[in-house]
């Protein structure tokens, strides 16, 4: 599947709201960014800002990624501009030192060159002989007319969750969330692969239960309709299951139609933001 990674920003974050933009570069950052980084360009960084708020996720595999989340500082006057992580929250809720940058942009090119975490601010547009200052190229992710920017409990979800499901939690349930596109993988005792299930997944975060529909691949595959709860790192789903037909359910119940995901941390999370 194509990542969409997009770049990836909590429920709480956008609650808050981005704060009010003049007619600036910040204004003109607005969206999502992209760039590859490591030496033969193995590391996708997804960049995503909203406000003065961003998001950036680090793909060091197509099933292991690092969400970096924070506040940028402009200043467009300097030459070149200045460019300041605050604010950084990585992977884990854990608050990061700020870092300190220089960056130029030029229409669809944005490059930023950062000095290590609580180092002094680079003095050019330079990549450094080690990991820091670091020196990336971002180009624009075009969104087609049909795919609308990701916001609230959907940037949230992006990443992969895991969990018990079916009588005693026999089964093992994981899901993957990449932009809208989803893959549901059930394994049973044996280790045997149960159910495997790609699509997309849309959300109507104003329904009383939450909703959440998950659309298969493949013309004419039906629609499971679901609710679901939020809670930080811990995803609830009741499933809407029937004889030919998906019924949304009212409530959270009591039987196999109802699991807990928990959000995957991985245990080798990188001391410093990649190169």
């Amino acid at each position: 599947m194509q990542s969409a990674s997009c770049l990836l920003m909590t429920a709480s974050l956008v609650l808050l709201g981005p704060a009010p933009l003049p007619a600036d570069d910040l204004a003109s950052l607005q969206g999502t960014w992209r760039a590859e980084a490591g030496p033969t360009g193995e590391v996708i960084i997804t960049l995503t800002i909203e406000g003065d708020r961003f998001v950036r996720v680090v793909e060091t595999s197509p099933r292991t990624s690092f969400t970096f989340r924070g506040r940028l500082r402009l200043d467009e006057s300097a030459k070149p501009g200045t460019l300041d992580w605050v604010e950084i929250v990585g992977p884990g809720d854990e608050p990061r030192a700020d870092m300190l940058g220089l960056y130029q942009l030029d229409g669809d090119a944005f490059i930023i060159c950062s000095a290590a975490p609580g180092a002094a601010r680079p003095d050019a547009l330079a990549a450094g002989r080690g990991l820091y200052p670091s020196l990336q190229t971002y180009s624009r992710v075009v969104v087609s007319a049909d795919e609308e920017p990701l916001t609230g409990d959907l940037i949230a979800l992006q990443g992969n969750w895991s969990g018990n499901l079916g009588p005693n939690g026999a089964l093992q349930a994981s899901l993957s969330i990449e932009g809208r596109v989803t893959k549901f993988v059930i394994v049973g005792p044996d280790g045997q692969e149960v159910l495997a299930s790609t699509g997309r997944v849309q959300l109507d975060e104003s329904a009383k239960p939450k909703a959440m529909d998950w659309i298969p691949e493949g013309d004419g595959s039906q629609t499971l309709k679901s609710i679901y709860e939020l809670n930080g790192s811990s995803l609830r789903v009741s499933l809407g299951l029937g004889r030919g037909t998906s019924t949304r359910p009212e409530a959270f119940s009591d039987d196999f139609r109802t699991f807990t995901l928990t959000k995957v941390i991985e245990d080798d999370q990188p001391d410093e933001i990649p190169d």
